[in-house]
C-alpha cells in the first residue's frame, strides 16, 4: 500500500511519492513509476528520488476505483487530507524494477527517508499493492482509466524512451536495486557517544593584568551589587569587548561560509532541475511532436480516402447525366425527323395548293384576255362600219 498526493506526470514534490504515467493509444504504449525523494548526505539539500518502474509488460491487472465508498486505511486518510481519494489496484506478473542513483555510499539523511528506501525494498517485491490517489490531482483521468483498461487488457509495451534508467540523474544513470540490495535491511546511523564527540574549539584568549590588578581581580571589596551592576570595573569593560568581537568575527566567518555553501548547493541544485526540467520538456515536445504527426497522417489518410469517394461519386453522376443528355438528344434527333417529314409534307401540299390556284388564276385570266379581245374586235368593227 502507498499513498500519493499527487499522479501530475513529470511534478516532484519533497516530502510526497508522485505517480507518474504516460499512455500513447496510437502506438500502444505506455510508461508507469512512482518518484519517491529523498535527500542523501553528501548532496547537500538537493532532491534525490527513487524510482519505482512498472512495466506494461508485467501487469496482470490494473484496476481504476473512484468508489466514495470504499474503505480507506486512516494513515491514507491522514497523509492526503481531505477530498476523494481513488485507488489503483496493481496486480503484477513479475515484481516492479527499484532505481536508485548511482551515487557511492547511497545514505539517507534521516530516519524517515530511510524508513522510505526500506518501503521502496519491500514493495519492489510484491506483486500485489494498491495506490491512493487524490481525486482532484489527477491532470487526466479520463486518460487514466484508457490506460487501467488497455493495461488491463495486455496489449501494451513500454515506451522506451521514457524507460531509458541511462537518462537519470542528469544523465549519469541510475542503478537497479536487485538481489541482497532488495532484502538488507536499512542501517540508521546512531548519534555519536558523549566519549567520540570531539571538544569544542578553543574560547578566546583573556587578557591578564599585572601586579596589583591580578590581586585585586581575586580580593574584591564587597560592595552593593546594584552599584556593581551599574558601574563595572575597566577590566571587565575591556574583556567583555574583546568577547564580544571576537564571537562577532567567528559569527560573519561562518556566515560567510553558511552562505558560500548555500549558494553552491542551491546554483547546482538550481541547474540539475533545470536540465531535468529541459529533458522533460524535450521528451515532452517529441512525444507531442509524434502524437501530432501520427494523427495529422490518419487524418491527412481520411480526408484523401473521402475525397476520392467524393470524385468517384461525381463521377458517376456525370456518367449518368451524360447517359441521359445521350438519350435526350437521340429522342430529340427522332422529333426533330418526324418534324422535317411533316414540314416536307406540307410543302407539297402548300406547292400543289399554289400550283392549283395558280392555274385557276391563269386561266380566269386566258378567259378575261380572250373575251377583251373579242370586245376589241367587236369595237373595231363597228368604228369602221361607221366610218
Amino acid at each position: 500500500m502507498c499513498h500519493l498526493s499527487s499522479c501530475e506526470a513529470g511534478r516532484a514534490e519533497a516530502g510526497s511519492m508522485t505517480f507518474d504515467w504516460h499512455f500513447r493509444p496510437s502506438s500502444k504504449t505506455a510508461s508507469l513509476r512512482l518518484r519517491m525523494p529523498m535527500l542523501l548526505k553528501g548532496q547537500g539539500r538537493k532532491v534525490v528520488p527513487l524510482f519505482l518502474f512498472i512495466a506494461p509488460e508485467r501487469i496482470q491487472s490494473l484496476v481504476y476505483s473512484d468508489n466514495e465508498e470504499a474503505s480507506v486505511p486512516d494513515v491514507v486518510r491522514a497523509a492526503l487530507g481531505e477530498g476523494i481519494i481513488v485507488q489503483l489496484r496493481v496486480i503484477l506478473k513479475q515484481p516492479a524494477d527499484l532505481v536508485a542513483p548511482p551515487f557511492e555510499p547511497f545514505t539517507p539523511k534521516k530516519k524517515a527517508f530511510w524508513d522510505m528506501f526500506d518501503s521502496a525494498r519491500i514493495l519492489a517485491r510484491q506483486l500485489v499493492f494498491i495506490v491512493y490517489l487524490k481525486q482532484d490531482r489527477i491532470s487526466f483521468e479520463d486518460g487514466l482509466k484508457a490506460l487501467t483498461q488497455a493495461a488491463t487488457s495486455g496489449n501494451l509495451t513500454t515506451s522506451t524512451g521514457r524507460a531509458d534508467i541511462s537518462r537519470l540523474y542528469d544523465g549519469k544513470g541510475g542503478k537497479l536495486v536487485t538481489g541482497e540490495h532488495l532484502l538488507q535491511p536499512a542501517v540508521v546511523e546512531s548519534p555519536p557517544t558523549y566519549d567520540e564527540v570531539p571538544p569544542p574549539p578553543p574560547g578566546p584568549p583573556l587578557e591578564k593584568d599585572q601586579g596589583s590588578t591580578s590581586s585585586a581581580s581575586r580580593k574584591r571589596r564587597r560592595t552593593d551589587s546594584s552599584t556593581q551592576e551599574k558601574s563595572p570595573g575597566p577590566a571587565s569593560q575591556a574583556g567583555t569587548s574583546d568577547d564580544r568581537e571576537h564571537i562577532e568575527a567567528v559569527c560573519r566567518k561562518l556566515m560567510s561560509e553558511m552562505a558560500a555553501k548555500w549558494q553552491a548547493d542551491n546554483t547546482q541544485q538550481v541547474r540539475s532541475e533545470l536540465q531535468q526540467m529541459e529533458i522533460r520538456i524535450k521528451d515532452w515536445v517529441d512525444d507531442r511532436f509524434k502524437t501530432h504527426a501520427a494523427e495529422l497522417k490518419e487524418q491527412l489518410q481520411q480526408t484523401s480516402v473521402q475525397l476520392r469517394n467524393h470524385v468517384d461519386h461525381q463521377v458517376e453522376d456525370v456518367k449518368v447525366d451524360l447517359a441521359d443528355a445521350e438519350e435526350q438528344i437521340a429522342a430529340n434527333a427522332q422529333d426533330i425527323d418526324e418534324l422535317a417529314e411533316k414540314l416536307d409534307g406540307i410543302e407539297d401540299d402548300f406547292s400543289g395548293l399554289v400550283d392549283g390556284r395558280l392555274d385557276e388564276r391563269l386561266q380566269s385570266l386566258r378567259g378575261e384576255l380572250e373575251d377583251l379581245a373579242k370586245c376589241h374586235e367587236l369595237y373595231a368593227g363597228l368604228v369602221g362600219v361607221h366610218y
